[in-house]
């Protein structure tokens, strides 16, 4: 890649549909108000990877998706990853079951990819921010700084209302 060039994800994203933005807001409520919450995060980031879906198209087998969900769920204090993934299975809208394995619910449609991208980034920026009284507003620079304006307006909403 030359210098010239943008990366795919600094590019015009595709707008999200006003389900799949709820969708995404429903799993970035609790990966703002806690670490814990931030499992929400680790399964769309798994379930939506092009290439493990393609590897898999009728489903990711549990036990890998058990697999690489561990390393994402012990950095938000989550060491059992077959019960969390009993806690994301309890959510409706979050996988179906295929032949093989786990696919992601059709609610995420066409935009599952870019669903598992933005939850990556989204819990890759979350994760290590220190808590407290300023993590909010450090979480809506690190969410704008990756691109992220959807969730980093997630973030800072309730500093604005808290001053309005």
């Amino acid at each position: 890649m030359s210098c010239d060039t943008v990366p795919a994800f600094f590019q015009r994203q595709p707008v999200l549909s006003l389900p799949v933005q709820e969708w995404l807001r429903r799993r970035m409520d609790p990966a703002l108000a806690s670490a814990e919450g931030r499992e929400a995060l680790v399964w769309p980031m798994v379930l939506g990877a092009p290439r493990l879906r393609e590897a898999h198209p009728e489903g990711i087998p549990e036990a890998l998706l058990l697999q690489l969900a561990a390393g994402p769920l012990a950095a938000v204090g989550q060491a059992d990853p077959a019960q969390a993934w009993q806690l994301a299975r309890s959510r409706a809208d979050e996988a179906e079951r295929g032949e093989t394995g786990w696919r992601p619910h059709p609610a995420w449609g066409r935009y599952s990819p870019l669903l598992s991208l933005r939850a990556g980034v989204a819990l890759m920026v979350l994760t290590g921010l220190a808590e407290g009284e300023r993590y909010p507003f450090a979480a809506g620079a690190g969410l704008f700084n990756a691109c992220l304006y959807h969730e980093c307006h997630d973030a800072l909403e309730p500093l604005w209302t808290a001053e309005s």
